[in-house]
């Protein structure tokens, strides 16, 4: 896929899939000549969540995208796996950096490895709507003592934020399920 960006520079990841019915040793990265599978180029950087998308509104021809959370930075961002602009990347959604959740208490570091200050996980697609949670950055043994997180929905056709909601998290938002997740499980 050629990489070509909207607005940022490279990233310096990608996502693939290795074949795990090797052992350690045999295993390796799937390629294009062996294994039709093609990996996609600067999807982010800690990337949390993937979905597909199918893209409607790119007429005459819809695009088929990869909607990620490059952690990162905090954002949403899609990349056209195929249809026009293969290959292209562009963020939907940025946080607010001064929103009273994304800012850590005083006394409580304000940056995690290597300048990080947001992440974003629990990626889930339906309807067209992006929904995912935000928080400030903590090392991994601290994220337990995040008190609130911030539940986002976007709408992928509009690029647009839908809603935010603050959420009692007591730590990260790792997950969200939506009824296409969960199908018609009746819960007790």
């Amino acid at each position: 896929i050629a990489r070509r960006h909207a607005g940022e520079g490279p990233s310096p990841t990608r996502l693939s899939a290795l074949d795990r019915s090797l052992s350690t040793e045999d295993g390796r990265e799937l390629t294009v000549e062996l294994d039709g599978f093609e990996s996609v180029q600067d999807v982010g950087t800690w990337c949390h969540g993937i979905a597909f998308w199918e893209d409607t509104t790119t007429s005459p021809t819809s695009q088929i995208k990869l909607i990620s959370l490059d952690s990162k930075h905090g954002t949403l961002v899609s990349v056209v796996l195929s249809g026009p602009d293969a290959g292209f990347r562009e963020v939907l959604w940025a946080p607010d950096e001064d929103h009273p959740v994304l800012v850590p208490p005083k006394g409580v570091a304000n940056r995690y490895n290597n300048g990080v200050k947001i992440f974003s996980k629990g990626l889930a697609v339906q309807g067209g709507v992006a929904y995912f949670g935000v928080s400030y950055a903590r090392a991994p043994q601290l994220r337990q003592s995040v008190p609130e997180s911030l539940l986002v929905a976007v709408d992928l056709a509009e690029k647009k934020e839908l809603w935010v909601r603050t959420v009692r998290s007591n730590g990260l938002i790792n997950q969200i399920l939506t009824k296409s997740s969960i199908g018609e499980v009746q819960l007790p």
